[in-house]
């Protein structure tokens, strides 16, 4: 298990989004009311999603951003169990399940059950940003959800491209379909980067901040293994 106050990060994108506070807080200052906290909904459905976001969820809630942000992690539950185990292995929690999930659903289904319940926590949360994460159902309905209703999207890997969108299908489509409108694009190699700009995205809302999925993999191993001089944290030390 990790610690809470955990700081270790391999990727750059704790350090940019630190020195880049300010500019990404305009994107989403307009509504915010100076008495209460900015909330940034951070929604999630699958295993994936969840370790890929534990070090930013873990970063936000740390006590440099904790007088800035009130944080909400929704789970839409297309994962719910092992995305819970997940989270707890990092020592993080879901705010919200809303445990959509049901046997032999079709992708029109689970859309429509997750857009109307995302909407509905929406307009009950009033979130100043969503976060999401990766290619998934979750993340394109959530952010579209978002988009309908005016509040800027965060988008973490984008700009991955396999160039088919059948393969692999949905979740080629969904990417570039979030990044088409997303407000704020973590994009995790410079490829990435400009993929984004030759698709028409603006280069001032692209940040380059590695892979969080690196993070996520050297924090849990390291502190599973406190005494080996393991050769994989060495490579990634360097």
């Amino acid at each position: 298990m990790l610690p809470k106050n955990d700081n270790i990060n391999i990727s750059s994108w704790p350090n940019l989004f630190k020195s880049n506070y300010y500019k990404i807080k305009q994107v989403f200052d307009i509504s915010i009311n100076n008495k209460s906290l900015s909330k940034i909904l951070i929604v999630l459905g699958t295993r994936p999603e969840g370790i890929k976001c534990a070090p930013l969820i873990a970063e936000l809630k740390s006590n440099y951003y904790r007088s800035k942000f009130h944080i909400i992690v929704l789970s839409t539950g297309q994962h719910r169990e092992i995305l819970r185990q997940t989270l707890m292995a990092f020592k993080q929690t879901v705010d919200i399940d809303l445990d959509l999930m049901m046997n032999n659903q079709s992708l029109p289904d689970l859309f429509h059950r997750i857009f109307f319940q995302i909407n509905e926590q929406i307009n009950l949360i009033k979130p100043n940003l969503l976060i999401v994460q990766g290619d998934t159902t979750t993340a394109l309905v959530s952010a579209l959800v978002a988009a309908y209703n005016q509040i800027p999207v965060a988008h973490v890997e984008a700009g991955l491209r396999t160039f088919n969108l059948s393969n692999p299908f949905p979740e080629e489509l969904n990417r570039k379909i979030i990044d088409s409108f997303a407000k704020l694009m973590f994009a995790p190699t410079t490829f990435a980067k400009e993929v984004l700009i030759r698709e028409g995205a603006c280069e001032t809302d692209i940040f380059i901040t590695g892979n969080t999925g690196v993070d996520a993999f050297y924090q849990y191993y390291k502190h599973e293994n406190p005494n080996k001089n393991n050769s994989i944290l060495r490579i990634i030390d360097n």
